[in-house]
């Protein structure tokens, strides 16, 4: 059983700017030689521009010794049958040879970003396993003041669900004017531009929102197709997601869902260059009744637009 407790001490003490997090980031298959600033898991790109570091590597297969080690020098400090720890001036590292349950390890988890937010220090967890980790997430804006939240802390470097194989080198990290997180994907499209490297990656993905979430469950509420759980869950987590962008009232219910699916619409032709007529589009839509197929049909036009 791991000692959180102790690991959140060792921490504080050390102060650093930044934590990395990075789940299942065992690099044993790499040699030395193939290691590179694409692909370095243990040591990436964005964390070039801190000084004090600390990482928390936890994977069950994490090598001994880490690939991290044969980079720089760090002392080892503690080395227990799952755990060690190492050290030097500009790195604290938590090397952990277990699985990594984002329910059972929770409170460790909630007690780390209290400390990155009440110290003002960062958080980027980056999930190597190819999990979704969006909606757990999404699900801390229950808890923590959004806005502060999505500054200091970041699930996920690409803006997506998480992902096995990450080319760091297309994937930067933003920052604004003070030194805060900028995450994308809790932006407008027309705050994020076409030239941001994840608008491709963003715009499908509520396109994708718009035509399989929005509609389908606009056709549970009238009873067109039958209710699943599964539905109802993935509903409460987009609502949660587009209502901290979009500013509207998380409430489901019929008229939020098409006032939902006309607010993306909207900005989504206003991100494009496109000829596609905003209010003609939306009349068409209302006046179908928010038809799924009528949907699907003026967001295929507007695919086109994107390239």
């Amino acid at each position: 059983m791991l000692n959180y407790s102790k690991i959140l001490n060792n921490i504080e003490e050390y102060n650093p700017e930044i934590i990395y997090f990075p789940v299942g980031c065992s690099m044993q298959r790499y040699e030395e030689k193939d290691i590179s600033s694409e692909n370095n898991q243990q040591n990436p790109l964005f964390m070039e521009k801190y000084k004090k570091k600390c990482c928390i590597f936890m994977d069950p297969e994490l090598e001994i010794p880490l690939k991290l080690e044969t980079q720089i020098n760090l002392n080892n400090l503690d080395n227990l049958d799952n755990y060690r720890l190492l050290k030097n001036e500009n790195y604290l590292v938590f090397a952990i040879n277990t699985y990594f349950s984002y329910e059972d390890g929770n409170i460790f988890l909630l007690s780390l970003i209290e400390y990155v937010l009440s110290y003002n220090k960062k958080l980027i967890i980056q999930d190597y396993t190819g999990r979704d980790i969006s909606k757990i997430y999404t699900n801390l804006f229950n808890i923590f003041p959004k806005k502060m939240l999505i500054k200091k802390v970041m699930f996920d470097i690409t803006q997506n669900d998480g992902g096995c194989c990450i080319n760091f080198n297309n994937n930067p990290v933003y920052y604004d004017t003070e030194n805060n997180f900028i995450q994308p994907r809790f932006l407008t499209l027309i705050q994020i531009t076409k030239n941001n490297v994840y608008f491709k990656n963003i715009i499908l993905k509520r396109m994708n929102v718009i035509t399989y979430e929005l509609c389908r469950y606009l056709r549970i509420l009238n009873n067109e197709i039958e209710y699943s759980i599964q539905s109802t869950e993935n509903i409460e987590n987009i609502f949660n997601y587009l209502s901290m962008i979009y500013d509207f009232e998380n409430i489901i219910n019929l008229d939020n869902i098409k006032n939902v699916i006309i607010l993306l619409i909207q900005d989504i032709i206003n991100s494009l260059d496109c000829f596609i007529d905003t209010i003609d589009t939306i009349d068409t839509i209302k006046n179908s009744n928010y038809n799924q197929s009528v949907i699907i049909n003026y967001i295929s036009k507007l695919k086109k637009c994107i390239n």
